[in-house]
């Protein structure tokens, strides 16, 4: 799922609005994929431009029914999808998995590649994530599970955002650039970033399995040039409760520099399907508060 370009929020509420399932002779049915447009906690005073979740070609979901037998359905992989993208559908094994849709709650969805581990469902957030430009992130990073209403799946996530935002003195602008930046927060055993995501193949039983306290953006679109007239953007993908304890993050420029941010506990912690957006920060002095 790619997020187009400078985001303010994200409640991620994705629907997914089903065709009639009508079968023909050549055993064949299409599904929509639409998508809730987002909202936000935002800390500034800043609104949204008008941009929107969307659908990246190839993005595939793990579908279960109610016996624990699931199939995957993907989108094409090449073209482009907007807030909604349609699935279709071939074959008679998979139109028939689908013949239910009409009863409430007789499936659940799980995006992005969800595995299988007894009888639960696992994804996971990285320690180590990519640089996307623009208050966006990386294609198959954001974990989600979702109960079908009728034609209609409707997603949620126990996951959520940090984006921090960063400027440069008026003298340096467009001369210094980002090379790496790191997020750690401050309780390295209670306060987890990232690590395994686990549902109960009804959707259930949400459980979050932390690795470490530490995610390292030096993947994607490095260096990242700094401005003084407009931020750069980094936006972490975190589980849940992520960042309670405070954090720190630090900006490694290209000139060797290292630059260090801190956030204080309790203020900034992470919420579900919720984009959190920091006052931007400036680069030249060594240690600033962020709130």
């Amino acid at each position: 799922m790619k997020k187009v370009v400078r985001i303010l929020g994200l409640c991620a509420l994705v629907s997914l609005a089903f065709t009639a399932c009508k079968k023909d002779n050549t055993q064949k049915v299409s599904f929509t994929a639409s998508i809730t447009q987002p909202t936000s906690n935002s800390r500034t005073h800043a609104v949204g431009f008008g941009h929107h979740l969307v659908w990246d070609a190839g993005n595939a979901i793990k579908v279960f029914n109610n016996a624990g037998t699931d199939m995957d359905f993907a989108l094409p992989t090449e073209g482009e999808f907007a807030q909604q993208a349609t699935f279709n559908v071939d074959g008679v094994d998979k139109v028939n998995f689908l013949k239910d849709l009409a009863i409430d709650s007789a499936y659940t969805s799980f995006y992005p590649n969800a595995v299988v581990e007894g009888n639960q469902v696992k994804m996971v957030i990285p320690a180590n994530q990519k640089y996307v430009p623009q208050r966006n992130f990386d294609n198959n990073l954001y974990p989600m599970y979702a109960y079908n209403q009728g034609d209609n799946f409707i997603f949620h996530s126990n996951a959520g955002f940090l984006n921090v935002s960063v400027t440069c003195p008026q003298a340096l602008s467009g001369t210094i650039a980002i090379t790496k930046i790191v997020l750690t927060s401050k309780d390295a055993t209670l306060d987890k970033l990232n690590g395994e995501v686990f549902y109960d193949k009804d959707g259930s039983n949400y459980s979050f399995v932390g690795g470490t306290n530490v995610i390292t953006m030096d993947q994607g679109a490095f260096p990242a040039t700094l401005y003084y007239q407009s931020s750069t953007d980094f936006t972490f993908v975190l589980p849940e409760g992520a960042l309670s304890s405070g954090f720190v993050v630090d900006v490694y420029l290209d000139n060797g520099d290292v630059k260090t941010f801190e956030a204080p506990a309790d203020v900034n912690t992470i919420e579900p399907e919720t984009y959190t957006v920091m006052i931007p920060v400036t680069v030249g002095n060594t240690l600033q508060i962020i709130h």
